[in-house]
């Protein structure tokens, strides 16, 4: 049985990561349509939704105008209706097979883990270029996206950082 870290990198090694990629460039695994199915789907989100109190400090609308935190109900509806994205924060918080997942993926890498979804519709971005102080695992469950992934902007980045403190690269080395 593979581990949640060989699940994700398949068919790198956990081993080439570490070696080859891991702090140090950004590695692409294309996946299969079906790899990811099995730990979030559209019912997920329902039952995620139906179940939350609103407003909820863990779910935001983004996107052109649209910035709110703690939305209602029908905000989020209007704010998909006009291009907006939702995020919930911390969604291992709240769902009990990404939860689970995070606690394993921990508890193999010793590292601290946070999980975000992020919801756009079609050929829009939920949020601009930017660049993270964080290393990032990006798992697209549904649909097609265009991703820009640019070099490092910086070597040693920490999360204490002002986001601000760096403007990102301009051009992307990776789509």
């Amino acid at each position: 049985m593979p581990t949640v870290l060989e699940f994700l990198l398949d068919p790198v090694s956990p081993t080439q990561f570490r070696e080859q990629s891991y702090g140090r460039q950004h590695l692409l695994i294309r996946g299969r349509p079906e790899k990811f199915g099995a730990l979030f789907a559209w019912e997920d989100l329902n039952r995620l939704l139906n179940a939350s109190r609103f407003p909820h400090e863990q779910i935001l609308i983004t996107g052109k105008n649209a910035e709110q935190s703690s939305p209602r109900p029908s905000s989020i509806i209007q704010g998909f209706r006009t291009g907006a994205s939702m995020v919930v924060n911390r969604i291992h918080e709240l769902d009990p097979k990404i939860g689970e997942l995070v606690r394993a993926l921990e508890a193999e890498t010793g590292e601290p883990m946070n999980v975000n979804l992020y919801l756009s519709p079609p050929a829009r971005a939920a949020f601009p270029r930017h660049f993270d102080r964080h290393d990032v695992f990006v798992l697209q469950l549904y649909g097609h996206k265009v991703w820009e992934v640019c070099e490092p902007t910086l070597d040693t980045p920490i999360f204490e950082m002002a986001e601000d403190s760096k403007t990102p690269p301009s051009e992307a080395s990776l789509q």
